[in-house]
């Protein structure tokens, strides 16, 4: 499956063998979190890049507010080169099949330590809003999860 962009573009890859991989990593996100700093755009690369007159799609979430103040989270979704993350979907059984860490129960720790056991899995981001809506009950119903990199940083 595709998706394009308003110039008819490729924005979205899917790939159903993702979902059956065993290193993939699933993380259940809160995109509310009022720590959130919510960024999306496009991009395109200029012409003296690997990729000229490529275009991605960047979509990220910033976070601070941890117990150190100058720490600060980043969850980062590239659709296209280089890193051309994918977009699958889970069923519950399927999602809840892969090692699985809630957000609301992760501290700065936690995620410094996942960030570390991640580099080298897949990782996948649901919303947790969306997993906990009523279509959770519909058979049959899939969430779409990001394939995501984690970042973690210091403020200067």
């Amino acid at each position: 499956m595709m998706a394009q962009n308003l110039n008819g573009q490729t924005i979205i890859k899917y790939h159903p063998r993702l979902e059956n991989a065993s290193d993939t990593l699933v993380v259940i996100f809160d995109r509310n979190h009022r720590d959130n700093d919510f960024r999306d755009r496009f991009n395109k690369f200029s012409k003296d890049t690997n990729f000229p007159d490529s275009t991605f799609y960047t979509m990220s979430y910033w976070r601070d507010g941890y117990s150190e103040p100058e720490f600060h989270l980043i969850i980062q979704h590239v659709s296209g080169p280089p890193l051309d993350h994918k977009i699958i979907y889970f069923d519950l059984a399927k999602l809840f099949s892969h090692k699985t860490f809630w957000d609301r129960e992760m501290d700065f720790n936690k995620w410094s330590k996942l960030g570390s056991f991640a580099m080298s899995r897949t990782v996948f981001m649901v919303y947790e809003d969306e997993l906990l809506s009523n279509n959770r009950f519909v058979y049959g119903h899939k969430f779409k999860a990001y394939q995501i990199m984690i970042g973690l940083g210091l403020k200067e």
